[in-house]
């Protein structure tokens, strides 16, 4: 069987895509010690809650940039609300917290405290805000996601409650809730820093880096719009400290990319991307490297700003024949923050416009396209690793055989002609 052997371009060995989120509320509790500076029953400003409590037997304070509630004795439940609905309608929603349970020594014995957290639409009534019983915990059918964290005396440490488990931690932690209220499974960048799964209709819990519940079923139909945070009366002589609240949208894409690709030419890559909207897009970075790990910026090209049309962009970089390159696609925003889009690998061509590689039964022939034979005088074959495995002298005129036998591999082979010229292909046994 003949097999004649040009030169195919490798594209996208291998992608990624990155969603960037939108972030919808970010409190960290600083710069003031006042309390009141971070809520407003009546009109909410930029992060501020609806409302904190600051009852009498959990008094609420915020210092050096940490809320706290003392709680005291088993009187009235303490909360917080975010109640004025986030922006947008989200469908995939992140919620963390920086959260810390600080029991003192005079903890009741067997009254283990309850902290509740529940996201929500906020319509029914359990999601009061200030009377009677704005205390009163959202049930499980009027929330999209809950989870009770409860305090186990005999252990001193948290464990919670969102289905079974038997996870326990104590100390500073970051606990994030990922809410997924498509009907489709979604990827997501995880605290970790891998990519997870969600299926749709329920929520994932994560504790730290460590994801404890996956793909918690929703029993609720209800938006993603808002947060209650519930201390309650059974959580006797207990301290919670929470460092900062942070909510993303991490449904909304600032640039919806079509795709983006790479094809090789002769003396240059071609790269094409296009995006199907643009929102608050002021251009694009690409960068290139050729280990995929540093990469330097190659080249600005200038967004479309807002669009909802189809936006087609491209650019040629010139290369030296062979060589290999990581190409990536960065979007940036107007007020100048940044997120990778996708990056692809490319591999171009080592063609020669004159000769090429034909391998029958074992045997290697280069032969030209323009009876050109007669202008070598010599050729060398390389491995993957850049050895010589050939080095022979041609005298022919209408065909060049390579006199080494050669495993299945990849080869690159120069020709050196008589007029001090080289040409360099690719082939594959």
């Amino acid at each position: 069987m003949r097999k004649i052997f040009t030169i195919t371009t490798l594209l996208f060995l291998y992608s990624t895509l990155n969603v960037k989120a939108q972030n919808l509320f970010n409190q960290d509790f600083t710069p003031s010690n006042t309390l009141a500076d971070y809520f407003n029953a009546t009109s909410v400003t930029g992060s501020q809650l609806d409302y904190i409590s600051n009852l009498g037997s959990a008094p609420a304070s915020v210092s050096g940039g940490i809320f706290s509630w003392n709680k005291v004795g088993a009187d009235d439940p303490a909360f917080i609300t975010k109640n004025t609905s986030f922006a947008g309608n989200p469908t995939f929603l992140k919620f963390q917290m920086r959260v810390r349970f600080s029991p003192p020594e005079n903890l009741v014995t067997g009254a283990n405290g309850t902290f509740n957290l529940c996201i929500g639409d906020g319509t029914s009534g359990t999601w009061n805000l200030k009377n009677s019983g704005g205390g009163a915990v959202p049930g499980i059918t009027e929330s999209f996601a809950r989870v009770d964290f409860l305090y186990n005396v005999s252990l001193s440490a948290v464990t919670f409650r969102a289905g079974s488990s038997s996870i326990f931690f104590s100390g500073w932690q970051d606990i994030t809730m990922f809410c997924n209220k498509g009907t489709g499974e979604v990827s997501y960048l995880g605290p970790d820093n891998e990519m997870k799964m969600i299926s749709g209709g329920s929520s994932d819990l994560w504790i730290g880096t460590t994801r404890v519940r996956e793909s918690i079923v929703s029993t609720s139909s209800v938006d993603l719009k808002k947060f209650k945070i519930i201390l309650a009366k059974t959580a006797q002589n207990m301290k919670i400290e929470i460092d900062y609240i942070k909510v993303w949208d991490e449904s909304v894409l600032p640039v919806k990319l079509i795709d983006f690709k790479a094809e090789s030419k002769s003396g240059y890559n071609k790269l094409f991307w296009s995006t199907a909207s643009e929102t608050n897009n002021s251009h694009f970075n690409i960068y290139k490297s050729n280990d995929g790990e540093s990469f330097s910026l190659l080249t600005k090209v200038n967004g479309k700003g807002n669009t909802n049309s189809v936006s087609n962009y491209s650019y040629s970089d010139k290369i030296n024949s062979g060589s290999e390159a990581y190409y990536k696609l960065e979007q940036v925003d107007f007020d100048g923050r940044a997120e990778e889009l996708k990056t692809v690998f490319l591999k171009s061509s080592l063609a020669s416009a004159s000769y090429y590689v034909n391998i029958k039964d074992d045997n290697i022939g280069v032969f030209s396209t323009s009876n050109n034979i007669s202008k070598v005088k010599n050729v060398k074959v390389y491995n993957v690793s850049g050895s010589t495995l050939v080095n022979q002298t041609v005298n022919a005129r209408d065909k060049i055989l390579i006199s080494k036998n050669l495993d299945k591999g990849v080869y690159v082979l120069q020709l050196f002609m008589r007029d001090g010229r080289t040409e360099v292909l690719k082939f594959v046994k």
